[in-house]
């Protein structure tokens, strides 16, 4: 199990560099009608970085929050899944 933590936590600091650069253009998605599915999605993407911090704070106390940042990517597949 610790090995399946260190590199779902790794993967989720290899993402961290390209959410950099990806969220500042999420605003964009606002051009089109507002929608709950676009501010779900905005909301998600934007929050990535809170999740990532709390597993990395609590890797050593709750090694099972290292599956919390599945939550952002839960909530866009299910917009996708759904087609909103």
């Amino acid at each position: 199990m610790r090995s399946v933590q260190v590199i779902l936590f790794t993967i989720w600091a290899v993402l961290l560099p390209f959410w950099l650069v990806i969220s500042p253009f999420l605003g964009m998605a606002f051009d089109a009608p507002p929608t709950l599915a676009i501010y779900l999605g905005v909301f998600s993407v934007w929050s990535f970085p809170i999740p990532v911090i709390v597993a990395w704070l609590l890797k050593e106390r709750a090694p099972a929050t290292v599956f919390l940042p599945l939550l952002n990517l839960l909530v866009l597949g299910v917009l996708f899944f759904l087609g909103k």
